[in-house]
């Protein structure tokens, strides 16, 4: 029998209408329960920071290593980890994002806020989930799961080309309605959800900060895309693909003779700027000694180990890897070239619902790319780089647009849990429906179309 005592807008006017809250023995409410759903749009920010109170936590609990690494007025959050706000303008993201207080809501919250600056790359983010992880106190630590929601939630914050939220001056907004407030900053719903059902509660069932996400309402198809024939086969659609990307292919003149030299151009240039990102990495851990004491456990371990070094190496790796792969002269042969089959470009297009425009071809390169989820911001900006200036591809010059569009491509394959697509023989599945191909595949198809209708369509309309 459920002897727990639950509160309504009955016993406390601050709880919404149809929300219950269990409480503790003593009578109060914990942290842990509390929540409001996506759905509650109609609630003023005023009225979701008045719900919120029941349970929020004084400024001067707030340990002082999050201060450092989350304050907005911290030196190195302004230089390194972006995104820091004050406690009140969190709490408000809290609401907009449709998240509560535990591990990995937490995690959602700073890694969205610090996604939409459009300034984090790949060592920002690592050596931010390794403080969380390390030097964090034991409630508010990243475990693996939560790192793993924290890098989710960075690239969609990226992705959704939201208003930053660490701009935003949430004080003049707070009688606004929660949903209006989303629309005008740029936060889309339907893409939260997408998330929050296909991705974060299936990977996490088990875990109440991810099965009590409220997807209910949600209804898209999670292996088909909006207005596709749900009959047409892999083969079939993968057939079309290609004949529309050789009626649109562009021969973008290779420049063979200057190969060597921009090989070594494109290399310095991103190391010149990456050596700056590490040497930064490695001010924070002297800023850590500064607030843990030599004495902490991680301090001495991190200060003999050395990990900024590790991070910095992996992404050096990372920028030679990809020079040597892109850099040369049979850069087509795995994406653009026609095997015994159809080319590969072509079977992912099928798949992605995507046509020949240049939009589509960078969207596509990047999810393949992507798919492998060991790609760093540092290897997809030098390959961007690459594609802008020398004719290796038959997509023809990236421009911005098309640099935006491979980036989003790269995000949201890391952010699913499709399979590796360039490890696959689609030949195999030529003869499934595309709807179980996806399923095979683990190619989830409602954040990519909540991202095509919610952000890229009004971003092509802007422009």
């Amino acid at each position: 029998m459920d002897e727990t005592v639950y509160l309504t807008s009955i016993e406390d006017s601050r709880i919404p209408t149809g929300l219950r809250i269990p409480t503790l023995k003593s009578g109060r409410v914990s942290y842990r329960s509390w929540y409001l759903p996506l759905s509650y749009d109609s609630l003023t920010m005023r009225q979701g920071l008045e719900f919120l109170s029941i349970v929020a936590a004084p400024q001067g609990q707030i340990p002082e290593i999050i201060r450092w690494t989350e304050g907005k007025d911290s030196r190195l959050v302004r230089e390194f980890f972006y995104g820091g706000v004050d406690l009140k303008a969190h709490d408000c993201i809290h609401l907009l994002l449709g998240r509560g207080l535990l591990t990995k809501d937490e995690a959602f919250v700073i890694g969205f806020t610090m996604g939409s600056t459009n300034r984090l790359e790949t060592l920002n983010k690592e050596i931010f989930a390794y403080i969380a992880g390390n030097y964090y106190p034991n409630a508010y630590q990243m475990d693996e799961e939560a790192r793993r929601v924290f890098l989710d939630a960075a690239k969609l914050g990226h992705v959704c080309d939201c208003q930053p939220l660490d701009e935003v001056h949430f004080s003049p907004l707070l009688d606004e309605p929660i949903g209006e407030l989303r629309r005008v900053i740029g936060i889309p719903s339907g893409v939260l959800q997408a998330y929050f059902r296909d991705i974060e509660k299936v990977r996490y069932p088990d875990d109440p900060a991810s099965s009590r996400l409220e997807t209910e309402s949600f209804d898209a198809p999670c292996w088909q895309f909006s207005g596709e024939d749900p009959e047409v086969s892999l083969l079939q659609r993968a057939r079309t693909a290609e004949l529309e990307l050789n009626r649109s292919d562009q021969h973008f003149q290779c420049r063979v003779s200057v190969m060597d030299d921009l090989h070594q151009q494109f290399l310095e240039a991103h190391r010149s700027h990456l050596e700056n990102q590490h040497r930064i990495s490695r001010q924070c851990f002297e800023e850590i000694r500064k607030v843990c004491g030599d004495d902490h456990e991680a301090v001495q371990r991190d200060l003999q180990e050395q990990p900024w070094e590790h991070y910095f190496a992996m992404a050096m790796d990372n920028l030679e890897t990809v020079a040597r792969k892109v850099l040369c002269l049979d850069s087509r042969s795995q994406w653009e070239q026609a095997g015994p089959g159809l080319e590969q470009r072509a079977w992912v297009h099928a798949l992605l619902d995507r046509g020949g425009t240049p939009i589509d071809r960078a969207f596509c390169r990047g999810f393949f790319d992507g798919s492998a989820d060991d790609k760093s911001t540092y290897a997809a900006s030098l390959k961007l780089d690459v594609l802008s200036q020398i004719g290796l591809s038959l997509d023809g010059p990236y421009d911005q647009s098309m640099r935006r569009a491979y980036e989003d491509g790269v995000n949201l394959a890391f952010i699913s849990d499709t399979l590796p697509l360039m490890q696959q023989d689609f030949s195999a599945l030529s003869g499934l429906r595309l709807s179980e191909a996806r399923k095979r595949l683990k190619l989830s198809t409602a954040l990519l179309d909540e991202y095509r209708v919610s952000i890229e369509a009004p971003r092509a309309f802007s422009s």
